[in-house]
């Protein structure tokens, strides 16, 4: 299990009453792991991509499941808006983490 960067116990998440990004929700009353709370969730809600692809796509030192994801992102099977935690694509939050771990390696 990866340890989830911070510890700051809220989580900012889509208002179910607003088109704002403004409500706060306790880590406890989360229904499902969410990233980056939780490393082990996965980072993209419409395909599964987690933090290990990321770090086997450095690994390898090629962004091959990334770009499958990219791919697939630019499909009407994503659906960033209704299944992510935040309403938004994971493809930044995914370019950020391997230009992340990348750095690092």
């Amino acid at each position: 299990m990866h340890d989830p960067p911070g510890s700051a116990a809220t989580h900012i998440a889509k208002s179910p009453t607003s088109t704002k990004f403004d409500a706060v929700v306790l880590t406890s009353e989360l229904k499902a792991p969410v990233y980056p709370k939780d490393l082990d969730a996965p980072i993209c809600a419409c395909f599964g991509l987690n933090y290990d692809d990321v770090e086997a796509d450095v690994a390898a030192a090629t962004p091959t499941r990334i770009r499958d994801l990219l791919a697939k992102f630019k499909t009407s099977a994503a659906h960033c808006d209704t299944l992510a935690p935040n309403g938004r694509s994971c493809i930044g939050a995914v370019q950020e983490l391997y230009m992340k771990l990348r750095a690092q390696a």
